[in-house]
């Protein structure tokens, strides 16, 4: 880190003590390597029933995250 960012947050800062990050919910291996993001809270079911596999993982603060192949 240079000493430009070094007073940014980082992933650190940016996550709970059980390792979720607060806004999604999630933690690492939760969801898939590859994320697909929706300008409309609408579309997010649509495009989660294009996926093999779809489970609904989190929604919360107006993000429904989905994981799926």
């Amino acid at each position: 880190m240079t000493e430009e960012t070094s007073g940014w947050l980082t992933e650190r800062y940016l996550r709970l003590p059980d390792g979720s990050f607060p806004h999604l919910g999630v933690r690492d291996g939760d969801v898939a390597a590859v994320a697909l993001l929706s300008g409309s809270p609408e579309r997010v079911e649509l495009m989660a029933g294009m996926l093999d596999s779809a489970e609904r993982v989190s929604d919360r603060r107006g993000y429904t995250v989905f994981t799926g192949s």
